[in-house]
């Protein structure tokens, strides 16, 4: 399946510059991208949730010192995804469209031809098909290479979320990984308890590290992990329907360091606004089912400094702990 390349470059008048940059300021709010500025060239090094990264530079043109260029360039990530992000920024800055975004909070991992061979294998052998990934998924994870790794944990993010695929898969997959029921027969003919995976992501979320390991060379890469176990935990603790289930997670997890690890994300919103977001997001829907887990270990101001940190330049992580304050002061 092709997609249609967004261009990367637009030109408009220099006497524009204050104009854009405050355009600029305001988009990238709005799609709750993580910003680090620069001043020499002028820059803006931009990060999504779904972990594609790219740069926004000004430029002005070499054959025209009167005409400013609005450069983006992919850093990395999935290019679909990229293109996206592209087309709505410069409708932002140039035609003063809002952009627009599927999902303020959770975005998919995978593009859209990814998730629509997904939805065809489950559309007619549902359960055939779940069983059958979690196998692949279980291996993958029991794998020493990291690239294996990480494609296991961006498969779980895409199957765990229930607008990527048919809700019931989503539910069984939420509940094998996050409660750890069930088994999967793996590679060498033997089965592996779906609690393994439970340990994996919680290992990672609470941890971020990866199980069994003490220490990781590869910080890039387990910083990318502990991310999508995260994304994981948001995705898939939204399925669990009863406070039974939740004590299920917060028992096996630790509740007590995860409420902590969950915390400590929102106390650190300024630098990792993308993390804090899915940690608000996971402790409004533990609070929801178990509300004394939550309030006796978090306290509220530092979630009404992540919604101000939110509502200046990350819109979803403002929406995120606007839900989460006001589940708090319920109480």
């Amino acid at each position: 399946m092709f997609f249609r390349p967004a261009a990367t470059h637009r030109c408009c008048a220099m006497e524009q510059l204050d104009q854009i940059l405050a355009r600029s300021i305001a988009t990238f709010k709005e799609l709750s991208l993580k910003v680090t500025y620069h001043d020499s060239p002028l820059r803006a090094c931009c990060y999504t949730m779904e972990q594609v990264e790219f740069t926004v530079s000004l430029w002005e043109h070499r054959n025209n010192p009167e005409e400013l260029m609005v450069e983006i360039q992919r850093t990395s990530g999935d290019s679909e995804i990229f293109c996206r992000y592209v087309r709505s920024i410069f409708a932002a800055l140039f035609d003063a469209t809002s952009p627009e975004r599927d999902g303020v909070a959770l975005a998919p991992c995978f593009s859209s031809h990814h998730t629509n061979n997904l939805m065809r294998l489950f559309e007619h052998q549902a359960e055939e098909a779940t069983q059958d990934v979690l196998a692949i998924v279980a291996n993958s994870l029991s794998s020493h290479m990291f690239s294996e790794k990480l494609m296991a944990l961006e498969t779980l993010a895409t199957l765990v979320n229930p607008t990527m695929t048919l809700p019931s898969s989503a539910k069984e997959v939420a509940k094998a990984v996050l409660l750890g029921e069930g088994s999967s027969m793996i590679l060498d003919g033997n089965r592996i308890g779906h609690d393994f995976l439970q340990k994996q992501i919680m290992c990672l979320v609470i941890s971020r590290r990866w199980l069994n390991e003490i220490k990781d060379n590869s910080t890039c890469l387990v910083d990318k992990a502990q991310y999508l176990a995260l994304e994981i935990l948001a995705n898939g603790v939204q399925l669990l329907e009863n406070a039974q289930e939740m004590n299920r997670l917060t028992g096996a997890s630790n509740g007590i360091l995860l409420i902590q690890s969950l915390g400590e994300r929102i106390k650190n919103a300024a630098t990792e606004p993308h993390e804090a977001c899915l940690a608000a997001r996971v402790l409004c829907c533990i609070d929801r089912l178990q509300p004394t887990v939550v309030r006796t270990r978090l306290g509220i101001q530092e979630v009404r400094v992540a919604e101000t940190i939110g509502r200046n330049s990350h819109a979803a992580l403002e929406v995120e702990s606007q839900k989460l304050r006001f589940a708090l002061e319920v109480a």
